[in-house]
């Protein structure tokens, strides 16, 4: 079985909406102490889901093979397409997008952790896309051949797209969790904003806005500054106040080195 398909014919990477994407690279290692993960707000018990749907589409797969597999044959053809090999030579091709993954300072992504995220993204996928899509990118990926000889007639996802905020690395190395909405500047929606409070929320930390504003008021000058604990940490200035408001947390982000 062909587990690992040429460069040339990877499928490309479903997108996630930024708020599954966040929580997908999110390692255990940043919970705080005395959680249990019930908060969702890291990828633990996403990749839960993401790895039972993709035992689900394997084990259906392999047994739609011609000649069938014997109960022993497709278990072990199923271990196969699970084992660490295969599955961080999938990780591999979208090496651009899994590096993204934030765990607390001082501690590298491990196979384990790489596999996790993986798997949470399998997760998001399937939660947020359907399970048809999940279906279709698993299978291209143990078959590259199966979009041409099987074409898929799948349900479209349950939001249209552009109702969808998408997640879009924009970088081979890696982009920043809070990084480029497709279609959309990412300076302006005011996703700095809430990476600064989730990451602050979960080291107990408290954030705080001062703004002000000059000149004449058809063309006010806006000044934001960003505090956390009390201790100033960025500020953003622009022509409108919300703007402002995301260039300070962006720059108070990048002082937390959280971004």
């Amino acid at each position: 079985m062909e587990a690992n398909p040429p460069l040339t014919r990877i499928p490309s990477l479903p997108e996630l909406p930024f708020n599954i994407a966040l929580q997908v690279f999110t390692d255990i290692s940043l919970r705080r102490k005395g959680e249990d993960g019930s908060n969702r707000t890291d990828n633990d018990v996403l990749s839960v889901v993401g790895q039972s749907a993709c035992d689900t589409v394997l084990t259906t797969f392999l047994y739609s093979r011609n000649p069938p597999l014997s109960v022993d044959g497709l278990t072990a053809a199923r271990d196969e397409l699970t084992s660490e090999k295969t599955l961080l030579t999938w990780i591999s091709y979208y090496r651009g997008i899994m590096s993204n993954i934030r765990c607390m300072p001082g501690i590298e992504p491990t196979p384990e952790i790489s596999i996790r995220a993986w798997y949470a993204y399998m997760g998001g996928i399937h939660l947020v896309l359907g399970h048809h899509i999940l279906d279709r990118f698993v299978r291209q990926l143990v078959d590259p051949s199966y979009e041409e000889s099987r074409p898929s007639t799948g349900v479209p996802p349950s939001l249209p797209a552009s109702q969808r905020q998408i997640y879009v690395p924009t970088h081979a190395g890696g982009a920043p969790i809070s990084g480029v909405l497709m279609g959309q500047k990412p300076d302006n929606q005011g996703h700095c904003i809430s990476l600064l409070h989730m990451m602050a929320t979960r080291n107990g930390q408290r954030v705080e806005y001062e703004s002000e504003s000059s000149g004449p008021r058809h063309a006010l000058a806006w000044t934001v500054s960003v505090l956390v604990n009390g201790e100033w940490k960025g500020q953003g200035q622009a022509s409108s106040k919300q703007v402002a408001k995301e260039e300070a947390a962006k720059a108070a982000l990048s002082t937390l080195g959280w971004l």
